[in-house]
C-alpha cells in the first residue's frame, strides 16, 4: 500500500512541477521576454520551451529520478504501445468526434462567458493565419504534432497510467480537469476538460496513449487547416462563417432542435467508435483465448466448463468485467472495475491540490482580465 501510496505522491508533485515551470514561462512572456524576436521565431521558442521542454523532457527526467527507472521503462510507464491498423482508423474517426465536440462544448461554454460580460479580445493559436503552404506546415507541427505528443505524454501517459490506483473513472476525471486548468485560459477550459475526459477513456479502453495522440492531432490539426482556409481561399473556407450563421439563426427553435439531433447523433458515433476499440483491443482477445482453452478439450461440455473457469478467473484477478449485464452503465463495462481502488489521503493529494490551486487561479484571472 505504501508503494502505490508514493506512486500517486510523487506522480503529482512532477505534474505540479511542470505545471510551475508552465506559469513561470508564460509570465516571462507577458512580461516581454521573448518581444526581441520575429513573430515567429518567437512563437517557435515559446512552443518548444513549452511542449518539449516542460510538457515531456522535464517530466520525463523527474520521472526517471523519482522512480529510479531506465528510459525505455518511462515509456512502458507511460502505454506508449504498438496499436493496430484498425483502432489507427478507428482512433482518426474519433479525432473527428473531438472537433465537434469541441465546437459544441466551445459554443455553449463561451456563450455562457458572454452573457456574464466576458470579452474574449484577440484571438490566439492559428487566429493570424498567413497565405502559403509553409505558414500551414509551421503551424501544424506548433499547434497539431508538438502537443499532441507532449500534452498526451505528461497527461495520458505519465498523469493516468500513474494514478489509476485511485480507480480509472477518478484518474481520468483528474487528468483531464488539470488538462483543462493548464491551458490558463478561461475560452479553453471548458472544452479542454470535456474533450479530455474522452482522450482519457480512449487511453484506457486501447491500453495505450497513441488513439489520443492521433485523436488530439487531428482536432488541432483541423482547427489549423480551417483558419488558414480562408487566407489561401481553400475548401472550407466559410466553415465557421457558416456555423455562427447558423447559430445566430433567427429560429431559435430549428436551431436548438438542430443542435440536440446532431449532439444525439455525434454521442452515438463516438460511443460505437470507443467501444470498437475495446473490442478490438479486449474482447476479441478474451473470445479467442476461452475458444483457444475450449478447443483443446475433446469433450465439448469439459470445454465450456473451461471457458467459465476461465472467465471466473479473469474476473476475480484482474481489473476485467465480463458479465456486460450486470454493469449499471456502459462504462462499467469498459472500464476495468478496479476492486481494491487505493484512496489518498491529504497528503497524497497535496500537490494536487496545489496544481488545482496554481491552474485554477490562473484561469480564473484570464476570465477576471476579461470580465474587466
Amino acid at each position: 500500500m505504501e508503494k502505490r501510496n508514493n506512486t500517486v505522491f510523487k506522480t503529482y508533485l512532477i505534474y505540479f512541477i511542470a505545471m510551475a515551470f508552465f506559469a513561470l514561462v508564460r509570465i516571462a512572456s507577458a512580461m516581454g521576454v521573448f518581444n526581441g524576436l520575429n513573430p515567429t521565431a518567437s512563437s517557435v521558442v515559446f512552443t518548444s520551451i513549452i511542449q518539449i521542454g516542460i510538457m515531456f523532457i522535464i517530466p520525463f527526467v523527474l520521472y526517471m529520478v523519482m522512480f529510479k527507472l531506465k528510459p525505455k521503462q518511462v515509456v512502458v510507464r507511460a502505454s506508449v504501445k504498438k496499436i493496430a491498423p484498425k483502432v489507427i482508423l478507428l482512433s482518426i474517426a474519433l479525432g473527428f468526434s473531438a472537433f465537434f465536440i469541441n465546437i459544441i462544448v466551445s459554443s455553449i461554454f463561451n456563450s455562457v462567458l458572454s452573457f456574464m460580460g466576458f470579452n474574449f479580445g484577440g484571438g490566439g493559436g492559428c487566429g493570424t493565419a498567413t497565405v502559403g503552404i509553409s505558414a500551414v506546415i509551421l503551424d501544424l507541427v506548433l499547434i497539431a504534432v508538438l502537443p499532441a505528443l507532449a500534452e498526451e505524454f505528461l497527461h495520458r501517459g505519465l498523469l493516468l497510467n500513474s494514478t489509476r490506483a485511485i480507480g480509472y473513472k477518478k484518474a481520468i476525471l483528474i487528468s483531464s480537469f488539470l488538462f483543462g486548468l493548464i491551458h490558463f485560459n478561461i475560452t479553453q477550459f471548458s472544452f479542454a476538460f470535456v474533450v479530455g475526459m474522452l482522450l482519457g477513456l480512449v487511453t484506457v479502453v486501447s491500453k495505450s496513449i497513441w488513439p489520443a495522440v492521433i485523436m488530439h492531432f487531428i482536432n488541432n490539426a483541423l482547427s489549423v487547416y480551417l483558419a488558414h482556409a480562408r487566407a489561401n481561399n481553400w475548401f472550407g473556407q466559410d466553415f465557421y462563417t457558416h456555423l455562427n450563421n447558423f447559430l445566430r439563426s433567427e429560429s431559435a427553435i430549428i436551431t436548438f432542435i438542430t443542435m440536440m439531433l446532431f449532439i444525439v447523433v455525434l454521442g452515438l458515433i463516438t460511443t460505437y467508435l470507443v467501444f470498437a476499440i475495446f473490442k478490438i483491443t479486449t474482447l476479441d482477445k478474451v473470445k479467442s483465448a476461452a475458444t483457444q482453452i475450449a478447443s483443446i478439450l475433446p469433450d465439448k461440455e469439459q470445454g465450456l466448463q473451461a471457458q467459465n473457469i476461465f472467465k471466473e478467473i479473469l474476473t476475480k484477478n484482474t481489473d476485467f468485467n465480463i458479465n456486460a449485464n450486470k454493469n449499471s452503465s456502459i462504462l462499467d463495462f469498459i472500464l476495468p472495475v478496479n476492486k481494491n481502488a487505493f484512496k489518498p489521503n491529504r497528503v497524497d493529494n497535496t500537490f494536487l491540490t496545489a496544481s488545482i490551486i496554481l491552474g485554477g487561479l490562473a484561469t480564473i484571472f484570464t476570465f477576471v482580465w476579461g470580465i474587466l
